[in-house]
C-alpha cells in the first residue's frame, strides 16, 4: 500500500488530510515517535460522529491501544466517545471552526502526549475520566474543559482550561504565560479540585454568578511573577461569592474587583510574596484562616496590598477549641484608601489569642480604616502605622505598640478608635507646616486614653519657619496618663523657643519669642503736596527692649501713584522692586534711628505709605511694627491770581504772599508760570517798588 507522509507541526494547524482509495496516509507527529496513524474524517459517508464507528477513521477503523489518533479537519463537529478508548497518543488541531471531542461517561486512556491546538475543545464530562497508564501528558494550546470528568493525565496549559459541574485534575497541571483557567459556563454551579498544588503562569478567573470553587487538595497554588488571580462579576447578574481553597502563594497580582472572593484552606500558610500584589476594590476578599484544626493558619504579606473604593479585605481567625492561634503578619506595605477596610478578626471562644502583627508599613489614606476585633494588635519596633484614616482598636483584645505612628502621608490627621498604651520604643511623628490640623499640621487624635511613653518626634515640613505666638494642637485623647520619655523639638531661630501645652484632652506646641520688641512711627514734611513734587516721610524707629536688634529693615511699599526720590532719602534706603528697603544693621536697647524716605507723587488723590519693621530677631509684640502715613496730593496749577498768562501787581501779591508761608489757591507749590525763575521773581520786585 502507498503511503504519503504529512509533517505534523505542534503549534501550527495542518491542512486537511485527503485519503484516496488505495492510498494509505500518514503523517509524522513533532517528535518521532509521535506519528499520526489515524484520522478522524468527518467528511465521509458516514453522518454519525462517533468516535467508535470504523468509516469514521482513515485508515479504515477504530484507534487502538498503539496508535496516535488525530483529529485535523476545520469545521463544526463534535466527536464523541461513549466507550473505553485507549490510544498511545491524540492531537487534535483544526485551522477554523469549532471542533469538539467530547468524552461521555467512560474512560480514555492516554499512555503518550496529546496535543489540543487550533479551534479546538477536548471535554471531560461528568462521569468520565481521562487517564494514563504510561505517564501521558497534554501540551493544551486552545481549550480543555472539565465537565464534571476527572483528568488523571499530566497537563502543559498554554491556552485555555475551563471547567464547570464537579469535576478534578489529578495529574500535575503546569500552566503557561497566557494562559486561562476559568468557569466555562458562568451560570451554572462549578467545583474544580486539583489534587496537586501548581504554579500558576497564566490567569485564574472567577467571574460568575453561581456557585463555583477551586480547590488544591495538597501543595501550594503558586502565583508566579506573570500569574494572576481575578475576581470580576458578570454583568447584571446577582453575585454568589466564589471560593478559592488552596494555600497561596502570590508571586504575581491577585485582583478582587466588583465580585467577592473567599480564600480558604485550614492549616494553611498563606503568604504574598515580596513581588506580590493583591488589590481589591469595590467589593471583599475574604480570607479564612481555619477552622478547628491542629496546625495553626497563617496569612503573611511581604509585598503589596492595596484596598481601595470601597473594597474590602476580612481576615478570619481559627475559631475551634485548639490552643493554635491563627495568625496575620505583615512585613510589607499594607495601603487602604477612598473608603476600604482591612479588618482583622478573631474569635473570642479561642484559646490561643490571634494577633495581627505589623513588622512593614500599614499607610491608612483618607477614609480608609484598619482595624482588630477580637486579637491583638503587635507593632513591633520595625512597625509603621501611617495616614489619615482610622485605626480600629475599639474591640480588640489587645494592643502592643513599640513602632513608629506617624500622622499623615502628608500633613493629615490619624485617628485611632480605642485606647493605646504605647511602648518605650515608639515614636509618634509629627510634620508641622502650618497651624491648620490635617491641611498644613499632623495631629493624632485618641477616641479613647493615650498612655503616653518614647518620642515625641516633632519636625517642620520645609520651607516652613515658625513665627512667635503660634501655637499648634498634635495630639488629642480622652484621657492622658503618663509622659513622653523624650519630646525631640526642631532647633528654632530668631530667639523662638518651644513651650509644650498640656490641656485636658489635648496636647499643643506653643512658639514664644525672647528677642526684640520694636516699633515704627511714620510722619510726613507736607500736606498736601502738588503732583510732580517730592514730600518727605520720616520713619523713626525704636526698640524698646533690654536686647540689641539686628539686621533692623524697614520695608515701605509704593503704590503705582508714587516715585521713589533716591536724591532725597536716607543713604540706607534702596529701591528694589515695588519696595523701598531701609536697612540699619544695629540697634542698641532704648534707641532710635529716623529713616528718610522721599517719594513724588504722579497722581493727584489721596494714597497711604505703610512701613513695617522687622528685625533678625523675634518681635516679642507686633503690634506697633506696621505704621502708615497718608500722603494728599493736589494738581499742580499757577499761582496767577488772576488766571491770565500776564504778570501783574496782584499776581505779585499773591506769589509773595506764597513765598511768607500764604498759599494762594490752596496750591502748596504755585509758580507765578512755566519758567518763571528766582532771580524773575526777585527783579519783579524790585521794579514793582
Amino acid at each position: 500500500m502507498q503511503s504519503c507522509p504529512v509533517t505534523c507541526r505542534r503549534r501550527a494547524p495542518v491542512a486537511v488530510f485527503l485519503c484516496l482509495v488505495g492510498i494509505a496516509c500518514f503523517a509524522t507527529a513533532a517528535t518521532a515517535d509521535e506519528t499520526c496513524t489515524k484520522f478522524f474524517n468527518p467528511g465521509g459517508s458516514v453522518a454519525d460522529f462517533s468516535w467508535h464507528l470504523d468509516g469514521n477513521w482513515t485508515p479504515f477503523g477504530v484507534p487502538g491501544p498503539t496508535d496516535v489518533a488525530c483529529v485535523l479537519d476545520p469545521g463544526s463537529y463534535s466527536v464523541l466517545v461513549d466507550e473505553p478508548v485507549t490510544v498511545a497518543g491524540l492531537r487534535i488541531d483544526a485551522a477554523a471552526g469549532n471542533v469538539k471531542v467530547k468524552i461521555l461517561t467512560t474512560d480514555f486512556t492516554l499512555n503518550g502526549f496529546a496535543y489540543l491546538a487550533g479551534a479546538t475543545k477536548l471535554k471531560v464530562n461528568g462521569g468520565a475520566v481521562l487517564r494514563s497508564d504510561a505517564g501521558g501528558l497534554i501540551e493544551v494550546h486552545s481549550k480543555l474543559v472539565i465537565e464534571g470528568g476527572t483528568v488523571e493525565v499530566g497537563v502543559e496549559l498554554y491556552g485555555h482550561l475551563n471547567w464547570w459541574g464537579t469535576g478534578s485534575v489529578t495529574g500535575t497541571l503546569v500552566t503557561h504565560p497566557g494562559s486561562v483557567i476559568e468557569v466555562e459556563d458562568p451560570e451554572s454551579e462549578a467545583h474544580l479540585t486539583v489534587d496537586h498544588g501548581f504554579v500558576l503562569h497564566g490567569d485564574l478567573a472567577f467571574n460568575n454568578t453561581m456557585e463555583q470553587s477551586l480547590t488544591v487538595t495538597t501543595g501550594s497554588l503558586i502565583v508566579s511573577d506573570t500569574g494572576t488571580i481575578s475576581a470580576r462579576p458578570t454583568a447584571g447578574a446577582a453575585q454568589i461569592v466564589p471560593e478559592l481553597r488552596a494555600e497561596v502563594v502570590n508571586h504575581g497580582l491577585i485582583a478582587v474587583d466588583g465580585l467577592d472572593l473567599r480564600l480558604s484552606r485550614d492549616g494553611s500558610q498563606h503568604q504574598n510574596a515580596a513581588d506580590g500584589v493583591i488589590q481589591v476594590s469595590d467589593a471583599e476578599l475574604e480570607i479564612d484562616l481555619g477552622g478547628d484544626v491542629e496546625v495553626p493558619s497563617n496569612f503573611t504579606n511581604y509585598g503589596t496590598i492595596r484596598v481601595a473604593d470601597g473594597g474590602r479585605i476580612r481576615v478570619v481567625g481559627s475559631s475551634g477549641e485548639h490552643e493554635v492561634p491563627s495568625n496575620f503578619t505583615n512585613s510589607g506595605t499594607i495601603r487602604v484608601a477612598d473608603g476600604g477596610s482591612i479588618r482583622i478578626l478573631g474569635s473570642s471562644g479561642e484559646k490561643a489569642a490571634m494577633a495581627a502583627v505589623n513588622h512593614g508599613f500599614i499607610d491608612i489614606e483618607a477614609d480608609g480604616i484598619f482595624g482588630v476585633t477580637d486579637a491583638i494588635f503587635d507593632n513591633p519596633p520595625s512597625g509603621w502605622v501611617r495616614g489619615m484614616g482610622t485605626l480600629d482598636l475599639s474591640q480588640s483584645s489587645g494592643v502592643v505598640f513599640d513602632g513608629t505612628l506617624s500622622p499623615g502621608l502628608s500633613p493629615g490627621i490619624l485617628t485611632i478608635d480605642g485606647s493605646m498604651n504605647i511602648g518605650t520604643n515608639t515614636t509618634i511623628a509629627i510634620e508641622i507646616g502650618g497651624e491648620t490640623p490635617g491641611a498644613n499640621l499632623d495631629r493624632l487624635d485618641l477616641t479613647g486614653t493615650l498612655g503616653a511613653a518614647g518620642v515625641l518626634a516633632v519636625t517642620l515640613d520645609p520651607p516652613y519657619q515658625p513665627s512667635g505666638g503660634e501655637r499648634y494642637q498634635i495630639l488629642t485623647f480622652d484621657q492622658l496618663n503618663g509622659w513622653f520619655e523624650k519630646v525631640d523639638l526642631p532647633q528654632l531661630t530668631h530667639l523662638l523657643t518651644w513651650d509644650v501645652d498640656i490641656d485636658q484632652h489635648e496636647v499643643g506646641l506653643v512658639v514664644l519669642c525672647q528677642g526684640t520688641q520694636l516699633g515704627i512711627e511714620l510722619a510726613v514734611d507736607r500736606d498736601p503736596v502738588s503732583v510732580g513734587y517730592e514730600v518727605i516721610v520720616r520713619a523713626r524707629v525704636s526698640n524698646h527692649s533690654q536686647v540689641t536688634a539686628t539686621n533692623v529693615v524697614v520695608s515701605n511699599v509704593l503704590p503705582s501713584d508714587l516715585a521713589f526720590r533716591p536724591d532725597l532719602s536716607s543713604p540706607e534706603c534702596l529701591l528694589i522692586g515695588s519696595t523701598v528697603e531701609c536697612s540699619v544693621p544695629s540697634l542698641a536697647p532704648a534707641a532710635s534711628s529716623d529713616l528718610l524716605i522721599a517719594v513724588e507723587p504722579v497722581l493727584a488723590g489721596e494714597t497711604d505709605s505703610i512701613g513695617l519693621v522687622s528685625a533678625w530677631e523675634c518681635d516679642t509684640d507686633a503690634s506697633d511694627d506696621l505704621a502708615t502715613a497718608t500722603i494728599i496730593a493736589v494738581a499742580a496749577v499757577p499761582c496767577d491770581a488772576n488766571d491770565d498768562l500776564s504778570i501783574d501787581a496782584d499776581d505779585v501779591v499773591a506769589a509773595v504772599g506764597h513765598i511768607f508761608g500764604e498759599r494762594a489757591d490752596g496750591n502748596p507749590d504755585c509758580r507765578l508760570a512755566d519758567g518763571i525763575t528766582a532771580d524773575d521773581l526777585a527783579a519783579i520786585i524790585e521794579a514793582s517798588q
